[in-house]
């Protein structure tokens, strides 16, 4: 970033080539950022969330997601305000099954893509409406 670039193209036939330089060119970094948030998924004719159902993120939405990783990090919440959730310790995958130990809580799951590049961009699920039953 913040850096040009030039190319030198060869064009020639036999030994004869000709070299030249292209124009100078400003170089951006393209940052992969979030366009639609994750949502959750619910098993096949539940509307909430339900102890030992299971209950899935959809990823959402991202731009230049091309050989990224998502990691999931699934929270209990105890209200619909983010600042009353927690993260569910040791569930990390796409999918989770609420336990006895959720039941009366809000789920809320963060979505990590990282880049090959490295860049980290965090999106979140809104906390579900309904509490676990």
């Amino acid at each position: 970033v913040g850096r040009r670039l030039r190319l030198l193209i060869g064009v020639g036939a036999g030994p004869v080539t000709v070299w030249a330089p292209t124009a100078i060119s400003g170089v951006t970094n393209v940052v992969a950022k979030n366009t639609a948030v994750p949502t959750l998924a619910y098993t096949t004719g539940l509307s909430a969330p339900k102890r030992g159902k299971d209950v899935s993120v959809r990823d959402g939405s991202w731009s230049f997601t091309l050989n990224g990783d998502f990691t999931y990090q699934w929270q209990a919440c105890d209200t619909t305000t983010t600042s009353s959730c927690s993260d569910i310790s040791g569930e990390t995958d796409k999918r989770y099954t609420p336990t006895a130990l959720i039941v009366g809580k809000r789920l809320r799951v963060l979505v990590t893509y990282t880049s090959p590049t490295g860049d980290v961009l965090t999106s979140a699920t809104a906390v579900s409406g309904v509490s676990v039953k």
